[in-house]
């Protein structure tokens, strides 16, 4: 069980090309991209985390952020996702 509050959620399409501005790694292999993204909260921690997921729904990287705004701007930034394609979900 996810010890976090999902508070937002989107899943990539092809119009969410990524920028290249960012890249992702474990070790030395680049990880594959996102294909899905969810804006969470823990409750131990202040601030938020956009996590990453690939086609199989497994988490395969997270940036923290200081605010819901900023995961947010990351997004967008990293993947062209827009305020308005996001699914606030809130659990």
């Amino acid at each position: 069980m996810n010890d976090y509050i999902i508070l937002k959620q989107v899943v990539l399409g092809p119009q969410h090309v990524p920028t290249g501005k960012t890249h992702h790694y474990d070790g030395e292999k680049e990880l594959p991209r996102a294909a899905m993204l969810k804006i969470v909260k823990y409750d131990d921690e202040d601030g938020f985390y956009l996590l990453h997921f690939d086609a199989d729904g497994i988490e395969i990287t997270d940036t923290f952020h200081e605010s819901v705004e900023d995961a947010l701007a990351q997004a967008e930034w990293e993947y062209r996702v827009k305020l308005g394609e996001w699914e606030a979900t809130e659990k």
